[in-house]
């Protein structure tokens, strides 16, 4: 993996794909540190949408961490339920989901 800078590799490839996919994606809260599958990750919260016509927001969580077993580095973008704002909501680190998986021990 060598000397992989997981933060900002996260924030950079995470704009990428969801500029891709969803459009423009916004940082609302984070990357702050999470544990994934016992690596040290990040998390953070992503909005895009709402605005002047009255659309609502869609909201993501991401993840992102590196694994030494599998010499690889994962982004997890996970769109939230609709109808809440995350933003608000959203008072530290999100745990990953429970099917997130790298290695297996």
């Amino acid at each position: 993996m060598g000397n992989l800078d997981v933060k900002s590799w996260m924030v950079e490839d995470s704009y990428n794909l969801m500029r891709k996919y969803v459009g423009n994606p916004k940082i609302r809260y984070g990357p702050k540190g999470v544990k994934v599958n016992g690596h040290d990750g990040y998390y953070a919260l992503l909005s895009r949408g709402g605005g002047l016509f009255g659309h609502s927001k869609s909201y993501y969580s991401l993840y992102g961490w590196s694994c030494p077993q599998t010499s690889s580095a994962y982004i997890l973008i996970n769109p939230l339920p609709p109808g809440k704002d995350w933003y608000k909501e959203t008072k530290g680190p999100q745990d990953p989901p429970d099917y997130v998986t790298c290695h297996k021990d």
